[in-house]
């Protein structure tokens, strides 16, 4: 099976059908901020994206309309939701199978850029994570093999001091805590428009660039 992770992609849905006709992944995990729910209208980006046999799951990052997105899927949900065929939107807090292997999935993240955009319009306050997502997660899931996320933990640490900003973003003490609670083989996550690899105790992290620039793709082994 050919799993990959995606990196912020904000919108680029030609270039993600790129990827897709090139790599013919059997799934994608997009870590956030695609753009799939941004304007005022739900089915505004609907049909934009071509999956073909890709299962494609998209992680809410903080550039997407919440209001939209907890409209149609809500906000936590033990299963992603299939919005089109092979396109699935990820709740906070729900899971899917993979050869054994529980993937969780915990989008959301704050906004460095509020200053110049609007609240209810082009920023949310639901996409920061809070302390409720953790005690969903805490109660629903049992475990987390792999961990797809759109920020990352403190734990990880950061050197992208093009944005040192996203540093003390409050959802990532909700990622530590996730941390704490699964210890996962393998950690996900985009937001930081740069590319890294680390690891943290037994946590295998890797940190995608942007669909706009290279290293936006990783396979992953499951």
């Amino acid at each position: 099976m050919k799993v990959m992770a995606v990196g912020d992609i904000h919108g680029e849905f030609g270039l993600l059908n790129t990827f897709i006709d090139k790599e013919q992944p059997d799934v994608i995990f997009q870590c956030g901020d695609n753009a799939y729910y941004w304007s005022g209208d739900k089915d505004s980006n609907r049909g934009k994206i071509k999956p073909q046999n890709t299962k494609v799951y998209l992680v809410p990052g903080n550039h997407e309309n919440w209001d939209i997105t907890e409209s149609v899927v809500g906000r936590h949900g033990k299963s992603p939701v299939e919005v089109e065929p092979n396109i699935f939107i990820c709740f906070v807090g729900s899971t899917i199978e993979i050869k054994g292997k529980t993937i969780l999935f915990v989008g959301g993240a704050d906004s460095i850029d509020k200053a110049n955009r609007i609240w209810k319009k082009s920023w949310w306050d639901q996409e920061i994570l809070k302390y409720e997502d953790f005690k969903y997660i805490e109660e629903n899931v049992k475990k987390a093999d792999i961990v797809i996320s759109h920020t990352c933990p403190e734990y990880f640490g950061h050197t992208n001091f093009a944005f040192t900003d996203k540093i003390n973003d409050p959802s990532r003490q909700i990622l530590n805590m996730v941390y704490d609670l699964f210890h996962p083989t393998l950690w996900c996550y985009g937001h930081w428009h740069s590319y890294r690899e680390g690891k943290y105790e037994n946590t295998n992290w890797i940190g995608l660039n942007m669909i706009t620039d290279q290293d936006y793709f990783r396979y992953l082994v499951i």
